[in-house]
C-alpha cells in the first residue's frame, strides 16, 4: 500500500526508524524463531530504540542459534567498549536462555578479561537460579557438565576478580559434588565482603543444616550485610 501511516512514515527518512523498530517488535511478538539472524543485525541499527527493540526480541524469541552471537556481541561490547546495547542489557538477554547452553559459557568464563569473567559468571548465575525451583536443585552431571563444575571449583572461586568468585559462590552451592564445602567455606571467609555475603547466602538449603556452627560465624561479621545476610540464611533452614 502507497498510503497509510507506514507509507507516510517510509516518505520521511528521518522516521524511518520507527519502521524497523516496528518490525523487529513485531518479529518477537510471534516469537519468529528463523528472523534472528536479522535482528542480530538490527543490533547494529544506526538508530538505538532499534538496537533496544532487536535486543528484547532476541529475548523473547531465545532460538538457540542465536546465543553463540550475543555472546561475541558481549566480548566486543566489552573489548572495544560499544555502549549500545548496553552490557548489562546484553547479559540481561542471555541469562534469561536455558541451562543447556552454560557448556557454551565456558571460553568467557576462562577469558583473561576480568569483565567479561564477571558478565559470564553472572549469566550462568541468572540460568541456574532460573532453572532451579525449590532449594533441593542441585546441579549434576545430567545438566551441569564435569568441566564447568570444575572449572567453578578449581579456578573461578579464586578467581583475582572478586566480582567473579562472588557468584561463582552461588553457583557452587548448587553443585552436587562433596568437593564444595570446604571452597563455600574458604569463601565464606574471603577477604572481599561481598565475596562472603555471595557465598553465605548460597549455604541457604536445607541440605547445608549440617553446618550450621560454621555458618553461624558469619553473625561475627565485620560488614553488617554480611551479619543480615547469614541471619537470613539460618532463618531459611526453618524451627530446626
Amino acid at each position: 500500500s502507497h498510503s497509510g501511516p507506514e507509507a507516510f512514515l517510509q516518505r520521511i527518512p528521518h522516521l524511518r526508524f520507527l519502521l524497523r523498530a516496528k518490525s523487529a517488535r513485531n518479529l518477537g511478538a510471534i516469537r519468529h524463531e528463523e528472523s534472528w539472524p536479522l535482528l542480530m543485525k538490527s543490533l547494529d541499527d544506526s538508530h538505538p530504540d532499534v538496537r533496544t527493540v532487536a535486543l528484547r526480541s532476541l529475548a523473547a524469541i531465545r532460538a538457540p542459534g542465536s546465543f553463540a552471537p550475543l555472546i561475541e556481541r558481549l566480548h566486543l561490547a566489552v573489548l572495544q567498549g560499544i555502549q549500545s546495547p548496553a552490557q548489562e542489557h546484553l547479559k540481561a538477554t542471555m541469562a534469561g536462555f536455558g541451562l543447556v547452553h552454560a557448556q557454551e559459557l565456558t571460553p568467557s568464563l576462562r577469558h583473561p578479561h576480568r569483565e567479561i569473567r564477571r558478565l559470564a559468571v553472572e549469566i550462568l548465575r541468572e540460568m541456574v537460579s532460573r532453572a532451579a525451583g525449590s532449594q533441593d536443585f542441585t546441579l549434576t552431571p545430567k545438566n551441569f557438565l564435569p568441566e564447568l563444575s570444575d572449572l567453578f571449583l578449581m579456578e573461578l572461586s579464586r578467581d583475582a576478580n572478586p566480582e567473579v568468585r562472588g557468584p561463582a559462590a552461588e553457583v557452587i552451592a548448587y553443585l552436587d559434588d562433596e568437593r564444595i564445602m570446604p571452597v563455600l567455606l574458604r569463601l565464606s571467609d574471603d577477604p572481599q565482603w561481598f565475596v562472603r555475603l555471595h557465598a553465605l547466602r548460597g549455604l541457604a538449603k536445607s541440605r547445608f543444616l549440617p553446618h550450621l556452627a560454621e555458618i553461624r560465624a558469619g553473625m561475627g561479621d565485620r560488614h553488617w550485610r554480611v551479619r543480615e545476610t547469614t541471619i537470613q540464611t539460618l532463618l531459611s533452614f526453618g524451627q530446626e
